[in-house]
This record gives structure tokens, sequence and C-alpha cells, in this order.
């Protein structure tokens, strides 16, 4: 649609009017009284309108090939009815010419076989027994318009959001990829006299602590982690317990994110990441506390050495 027109605002519903310069294009078999229209659209605030007039959809192709509009009003039908053209099949060629001028189909009665045709377009329907005299064609202009600008709209606005979502999956991709290199970096870690394997750390743990620790994070992404300090204190107890380090504690963290993830679909990767790395900071907070615990001979509460002796007695019976 052409740009830079003043658009009034209907003071009936507070939007947008029609364009003060509106440019329509007409098809029809005979040429409109444009006197008529002028003064109907005039009631709408349209003061200086631009009329084109086209015999046949033939013409109408070719000039929308050379022109744009605001509006395009063609009859549901046109020429004589043993070789009457159809509205669908115009339209079929005016979306095949990449034309988007909002479309305003005019007929005297509607069957269904024309309701079919006309569905699968973006178009409105005005039925009329003389739809150039009507009062209700400016009103119908004013839909058309409408309804292609939200069209174009959604057409925008799912645009930026697939651009939006790949942008955040690849920001998180890279975090992960970062959050990996940081684990199994050897470096970073001997520096601090680190020794822990997570192969061995592993073997230490209770079968349920990944099943336990999915749900944990699933239940921070939904809700986040204001009320399950609980859980988390109580699973830091439990690595604590078992003798698992931070890096173990984290790579099971990684891993239930990645899993999380790959279920996720089109929805907001970032969304996951800033609620994951919100838990995996509060239980790495819990983890330093329970060594300092730890070390202080404080204790560390019955729960992470109940499980543990728990499953020490599954794996026992399992092996007679």
């Amino acid at each position: 649609m052409p740009e830079s027109h003043t658009r009034r605002r209907d003071p009936h519903r507070g939007r947008p009017g029609l364009p003060n310069e509106l440019r329509l294009l007409c098809v029809s078999s005979c040429e409109p009284s444009w006197s008529v229209l002028a003064l109907l659209l005039d009631q709408q605030g349209c003061g200086e309108p631009q009329f084109r007039w086209c015999g046949s959809y033939a013409a109408a192709l070719s000039l929308l090939r050379e022109e744009t509009f605001d509006c395009l009003i063609a009859p549901a039908r046109i020429g004589s009815r043993g070789a009457a053209a159809s509205a669908a099949s115009f339209l079929t060629a005016v979306e095949a010419g990449g034309a988007a001028e909002p479309v305003l189909v005019t007929t005297e009665e509607i069957d269904d076989e024309l309701a079919e045709s006309l569905g699968p377009f973006e178009c409105e329907i005005l039925v009329h027994g003389e739809p150039w005299q009507s009062p209700a064609l400016p009103v119908w202009i004013g839909r058309a318009i409408r309804r292609a600008e939200i069209g174009q709209e959604n057409i925008r606005l799912t645009s930026a959001d697939r651009r939006r979502s790949s942008r955040e999956r690849d920001e998180t991709e890279t975090l992960l990829d970062e959050q990996r290199r940081i684990l199994t970096e050897e470096s970073r870690w001997s520096a601090f006299g680190e020794s822990e394997s997570i192969d061995s750390d592993r073997s230490r743990l209770p079968g349920q602590v990944a099943e336990f620790y999915q749900e944990l994070l699933r239940t921070t992404v939904m809700m986040g982690s204001g009320n399950l300090s609980e859980e988390i204190r109580k699973l830091a107890q439990l690595l604590v317990v078992a003798g698992v380090g931070p890096r173990t504690a984290l790579r099971i963290h990684l891993e239930q994110v990645e899993a999380l993830l790959k279920g996720l679909g089109s929805r907001s990767s970032r969304h996951v990441m800033i609620r994951a790395d919100v838990l995996a900071m509060e239980l790495t907070l819990q983890l330093g506390e329970c060594y300092r615990r730890k070390s202080s001979a404080r204790g560390l509460g019955d729960y992470g050495i109940d499980l543990l002796h728990e499953d020490a007695l599954r794996r026992r019976k399992n092996s007679l």
C-alpha cells in the first residue's frame, strides 16, 4: 500500500480512518459515478481521493504492475454469464504478481460457491445491489485496509519472533559450550588442587539423583526457586555426604539443562537458561555451605545419609 498518507481517526471507534488522499483502483464493467463515491468518502474524512478505473481483470493486473493503491475494489464476476471471469482467479493472479493491496470484493448476492472460492484469500466482501452507490462502501474499504494492515503486522511479528528465537538458541548454545569448556578444562581446576573424578563421583550417587534434579529443574523453570530452598538444601547435603565436588554437581546440572532444552521447541530458551542459572547458583551456594559446616564439624543433617543408605541397601539386594 502507498505510504505517507494522512490518516484521520474514526471518532466513533478511535481507530485510524481512511487516508485523506485515498488511492482506489476500481474494477467494473462500467465506470462508476466518481462524484457519488467522492461524496461518500468525504463523509468518512477522505477529502482528496484518487480514482483509477479498469474495465477488466486483465487491465487491472497490468496497472498493478506499474502502480500501487490503498485499496482494490473488484466485482465477484465480470463479463457475460457464459464467459464470466471470477474474482478468485483474479486474486490468484494478483498474489502471483506480488501485489499486496487490500481487496474488497463486491457482489449482489453470495452463495456457497462464491464464499468457498474467496475463502482462501485475505479480502472483504460487500453484498449490495448497487455497491458504488452504497453508503456502506467507505466503511468496507476501511475494513479491507485494516485487515491488510493487521495481516502485514502479524507477518512482521512472526518474522521478528522467529529471528528472536533463533538468536536465543544461538546464545544458549554458546553459553552451554562455554560451560562444557569450563567443566572439562583440567588446568583451571588443577590450580586449586582439585583432583575429583566426575565418573567416580557419579558412581557414588544414588540412581534417582538425576531424576530428582530433573524434576527440580523443571519446577524451577516454571515457578522459580523461591519455594524450593529446602529441596535444594537436601540435595546439597546428599552430594556432600557422597563426597561429590562442585564440578560433578554442575555436570549433572548441565546434562539436565541440555535435556530440557532439547524438548523446548520454539519456546524461549533464554527463560530456561536464566532460571537454570539461578538454580545452579543456589545449589553451588548450598554445596559450599554444607562443606563449610562439614569442615566445622557441625553436621549436615540426616537426609543425605538416609538416602545413601537406602540406595546401598537396594544395590545389595539386587546383587543377591
